[in-house]
């Protein structure tokens, strides 16, 4: 989707009215829209964009629920690099949402997403600032949830102002983690809000501390065999994080080398134990039978598919393979749940994690549910929410250095050149 701003942008600037008009005629037909959508945070981001290349009928937030439009033009704009530091900032008067006297479900839904991502600054900030401004800033949230006529909208505030409590006040040792790691906040309350959920998708984008909440998150539920599936290039960065976060720190089988040095391994690792366990190893090694009922055998309590979209195709062996595997507690780790540009490859994730959800045999019954119109992708958007945790580094790196563009034109020397002009 970042690639997909300048395209439009650009077309913007070259293309005369009529072919902006069937250009956009042809991006509603097609899947492109709610595609991009699905995995945004904030579900109206996307088509707050397009609205505002094309100024004319298309109503943000329509391809999700109708209040999405709204609370698009109540919040303050969701871009890189907005942190506001107060209350008022993040919240402006909430006597100015136009809501429906009774909100649905899903439409308290969204309204639950927006205030949780909203509060995120100022309360983060208010933490490092210290006692006194995390005393003022509580106590605005306070006087800005009392004045709230609606009493669902209230209800909704008031919920959101629980989990950040209950994230302010989070102590990692009590997970089995080790003492006086340097969490952040939003790291923390992704802690509280995985603990009641056997089998979710971990989505934070890339380098927001996705393993971390694996491994606190299978100490935490006591799980005694933990199999962790990743690429081959990935196991000993595992082994590390592992090492690093959990008290002990705990036993970890690296199922490595030929097959039968992973026989032995896993023969190992099936050994009873009353302590949490990690067995890493490369999900490619199921293309061996073998190896596939050695780790069935071992009848693991918690299991974690790393790069999940590497499962993404149910017809492969390795897909197939981590199919058969079961256990109380499934995760998929992965920032790009979406790679490979079609929504059906979602059924293989989801069915892995919630078949009772998304049932089926394979991805036909899928398709027919959730793809094809507007409003079965709003129910796609709903029905994987549940299931699914995702934070962006523009949403809660409030400390972060802004990423800059620098473009160096280097010009062609040499045989280069030459060859450059002979085309």
């Amino acid at each position: 989707s970042r690639g997909f701003v300048p395209i439009l942008q650009s077309a913007q600037s070259r293309l005369d009215e009529q072919d902006m008009l069937q250009l956009e005629e042809i991006m509603q037909r097609t899947d492109i829209v709610p595609l991009l959508q699905l995995f945004r945070d904030a579900p109206v981001d996307l088509e707050a964009m397009i609205h505002e290349i094309y100024p004319g009928d298309y109503h943000r937030g329509s391809l999700i629920n109708p209040l999405a439009e709204i609370l698009a033009e109540y919040f303050p704009e969701d871009q890189d690099g907005y942190f506001p530091k107060t209350i008022d900032e993040a919240l402006p008067d909430l006597g100015k949402l136009d809501l429906p006297e009774n909100l649905s479900d899903n439409a308290q839904v969204l309204l639950e997403e927006r205030f949780l991502k909203a509060l995120y600054s100022p309360l983060a900030q208010a933490e490092t600032a210290g006692e006194d401004t995390m005393k003022k800033t509580w106590d605005a949230l306070r006087r800005r949830n009392a004045a709230i006529a609606h009493p669902q909208v209230k209800a909704v505030l008031a919920r959101v102002m629980r989990q950040y409590k209950a994230g302010l006040a989070f102590q990692p040792e009590e997970w089995g983690l080790k003492e006086g790691i340097p969490l952040k906040l939003f790291q923390r309350l992704d802690f509280l809000r995985v603990q009641d959920n056997h089998r979710f998708l971990m989505a934070n984008e890339q380098g927001l501390g996705k393993s971390l909440i694996v491994i606190g998150d299978a100490l935490r539920k006591k799980a005694k065999k933990v199999l962790v599936l990743t690429r081959l290039s990935a196991m000993d960065a595992w082994k590390r994080e592992i090492g690093r976060w959990a008290k002990g720190p705990p036993k970890v089988y690296m199922i490595t080398g030929s097959a039968k040095q992973r026989l032995d391994a896993l023969e190992e690792a099936a050994k009873p134990s009353d302590e949490t366990e990690y067995i890493v190893m490369s999900d490619s090694a199921f293309l061996n039978d073998d190896i596939l009922e050695a780790v069935k055998k071992i009848g693991v309590d918690y299991i974690a598919q790393d790069e999940a979209h590497r499962i993404k195709n149910p017809e492969t062996v390795r897909a197939g393979a981590v199919h058969e595997l079961n256990a109380k507690e499934k995760v998929l780790v992965t920032g790009t749940p979406l790679m490979g540009g079609d929504v059906a490859f979602l059924w293989s994730l989801l069915h892995w994690i919630a078949p009772k959800a998304f049932p089926g045999e394979d991805s036909s019954d899928f398709q027919a549910t959730f793809m094809g119109t507007k409003e079965k992708y709003s129910n796609l958007y709903f029905a994987i929410k549940p299931y699914k945790f995702r934070w962006l580094k523009r949403h809660v790196l409030v400390d972060f250095p802004r990423r800059k563009h620098r473009y160096v034109d280097v010009p062609l020397t040499g045989v280069y050149l030459e060859n450059y002009r002979k085309q």
